[in-house]
């Protein structure tokens, strides 16, 4: 069964989906973004440290304090 979460952390939004197979009931799989106007970028990238990107070449870079809640809060539900 497939879940879907979202939250908002100091203006970000975060989507978060969960998804599993019918016939492998034991894996599962996660996907997500972090999205904030015009910025955006994949859960998965954002992990990784990436910056939030606008598609025009600028970037917004997230504070270390922001980016702690949303990890902790993408691990707590599932990433």
């Amino acid at each position: 069964m497939d879940e879907y979460k979202y939250t908002t952390i100091n203006g970000y939004e975060i989507e978060l989906v969960i998804e599993g197979d019918p016939l492998y009931p034991d894996e599962r799989f996660s996907h997500g973004s972090v999205n904030k106007g015009d910025f955006h970028a994949s859960l998965q990238r954002f992990m990784e440290g990436y910056p939030l990107e606008d598609g025009c070449g600028e970037d917004l870079v997230v504070s270390d304090g922001t980016f702690k809640r949303i990890e902790r809060w993408a691990l707590a539900n599932g990433y």
